[in-house]
């Protein structure tokens, strides 16, 4: 049984905004050129998979719960269609 690409994506979306967290924290710290530049790889990823995100039709149960989950927590209400 394949996974669910919303769950997938979802997973990943995850794991790039704590990467995101601690390049921000590493970069509030000492201002170096490549954390600023780890910083802005990351927002663009980002905005990459939120794109995916949104476009990508769940194929489960459990990937249309993650949608909403993830709508309902991250997205400004403007998005929330």
């Amino acid at each position: 049984m394949e996974i669910d690409p919303v769950v997938f994506l979802a997973e990943e979306l995850r794991c790039k905004e704590r990467a995101l967290r601690d390049a921000v924290k590493r970069y509030e710290r000492d201002h170096a050129r490549e954390n600023g530049e780890a910083v802005n790889m990351l927002l663009e990823t980002l905005k990459v998979l939120y794109r995916e995100f949104f476009e990508t039709v769940p194929t489960s149960v459990l990937g249309a719960s993650e949608m909403v989950r993830m709508t309902a927590q991250r997205l400004p209400f403007s998005l929330a269609r």
